[in-house]
């Protein structure tokens, strides 16, 4: 599986993969129990989209721009967890603990989380469009601006704290509907259209520049500790 946007810790990755290619979870497991009660994965842009992850524990854990999609994280350990910008379509999150958690604007759309616990969480500006929170818990949990078109909300648990503001639809106004309002309205709504895509663009351009600085920080840290190596062993 290729990991072209992984800038996390390559010896984690190697142990991760290994236990997921062996079917053998508990083995990722007994390792980061192993590492101490202070232990943090450091996974970075990781790609695990589709595979079976059931009951692992990524507690704590740096999932940054993750790509999680389609994955089986049923019963999984993500408590305290950053999964900024991460991508978590389609994935099986029944039962996952995601409490305490940062998942600003990661994408949720179409997740089955039955379930499943955000509590204390933040979801801000999060998608989750289509998905099944039906029993969650969702307690002190801010879901501001967050994107709630088609979401199964059956009987989830929630408190006066827990913030849901749903994201706000805007769209272009049909003919019929700009003959009904004045040249003001409707120049107020274009500008209001127009100002959205360049800031989503703006967003878009600098989220791709981090990355790539990022990426580049992280060559020139592997290529000086190759050097200062290769130094070693010629003394």
């Amino acid at each position: 599986m290729e990991q072209e946007n992984f800038i996390g810790n390559e010896r984690q990755l190697k142990l991760l993969l290994k236990a997921i290619r062996e079917n053998d979870i508990p083995q990722w497991n007994n390792f980061v129990k192993s590492s101490g009660k202070y232990f943090v994965a450091n996974l970075t842009g990781i790609n695990l989209s589709y595979l079976n992850l059931k009951e692992i524990n990524l507690k704590g854990a740096n999932l940054v721009g993750a790509n999680l999609e389609g994955c089986n994280l049923t019963r999984a350990n993500l408590e305290r967890t950053k999964l900024m910008k991460a991508t978590l379509d389609h994935c099986n999150l029944t039962k996952a603990v995601i409490s305490n958690s940062y998942l600003k604007e990661a994408s949720l759309k179409e997740c089955e989380a039955v379930g499943a616990i955000f509590k204390e969480s933040d979801l801000t500006s999060v998608n989750l469009d289509g998905a099944n929170l039906e029993n969650a818990n969702i307690l002190n949990t801010n879901l501001k601006l967050a994107s709630l078109n088609k979401t199964n909300m059956k009987g989830v648990i929630k408190s006066k704290t827990t913030k849901i503001k749903p994201k706000p639809k805007r769209r272009e106004l049909t003919t019929e509907e700009k003959k009904k309002l004045s040249p003001w309205k409707i120049a107020k709504q274009e500008e209001t259209l127009r100002k959205v895509s360049r800031i989503q663009s703006e967003h878009e351009k600098k989220s791709s520049q981090l990355k790539e600085n990022l990426r580049a920080k992280d060559r020139l840290n592997r290529n000086i500790f190759t050097n200062e190596k290769e130094i070693n062993i010629k003394e």
